[in-house]
């Protein structure tokens, strides 16, 4: 299984469609994603820690899809 995010060629922006493509019949498969906060905390250690607040996020939200 494999997930691709279909683009438009016009603007070269990519869109939040979607599209899974299964190659077994028998599967049943579904597509869930969440739109949340980071955590402020955790923010704030990776900064104590000598980070900037961008590089932090940038961090957190990467461990996050990974």
């Amino acid at each position: 299984m494999w997930i691709a995010w279909k683009s438009s060629r016009a603007t070269q922006k990519p869109k939040p469609y979607p599209f899974v493509r299964v190659d077994n019949s028998l599967a049943k498969v579904t597509h869930e994603a969440t739109i949340g906060c980071v955590d402020k905390k955790e923010i704030e250690t990776l900064m104590a820690r000598g980070l900037e607040e961008d590089d932090s996020i940038d961090i957190i939200v990467k461990g996050m899809l990974a």
